[in-house]
């Protein structure tokens, strides 16, 4: 009778090792190293950010010629470059409430404080912000 041979290698996976014991060094590595990229991205970020939304609302007022009532402002990325801009909202409400008098949309580029774009609306709805029926011309009858 003859006697089996049991396989030289004790793991499946590495044919003559046994896995390596995970130590704390290289843990500590990977933890130190993705705080530090945090960190430096979280420092670009800011770095780029020269103008405050406080300026930025000075800025946009400037551009307009109503007094705006509602102010709402976004921060905004776009291009391949990732310019940073802050989208500044300024709105007259009208009488009644449910359209807005006058808005008013001010781009203005982040790092440098300059007006980018300005977008004019007059009488538009509050839901969504679409131009009234009246102003976006005759509708279609059925």
């Amino acid at each position: 009778m003859e006697q089996q041979t049991r396989p030289k290698y004790r793991h499946a996976v590495y044919p003559g090792k046994l896995p390596k014991r995970i130590t704390w060094k290289p843990v500590a590595a990977i933890v130190v190293l993705v705080a530090v990229t945090y960190a430096v991205s979280q420092g670009c970020q800011q770095a780029q950010i020269r103008v405050s939304q406080a300026q930025a609302i000075a800025t946009a007022r400037e551009q307009i010629r109503f007094d705006a009532t509602r102010t709402q402002i976004r921060f905004v990325r776009s291009g391949f470059g990732t310019s940073s801009y802050w989208a500044v909202s300024l709105a007259e409400p009208a009488p009644g409430g449910l359209v807005y008098k006058n808005l008013v949309v001010v781009k203005i580029n982040a790092n440098s404080g300059q007006v980018a774009e300005v977008i004019r609306e007059k009488n538009v709805k509050e839901e969504g912000l679409s131009p009234s029926p009246t102003e976006s011309g005759p509708q279609a009858s059925p």
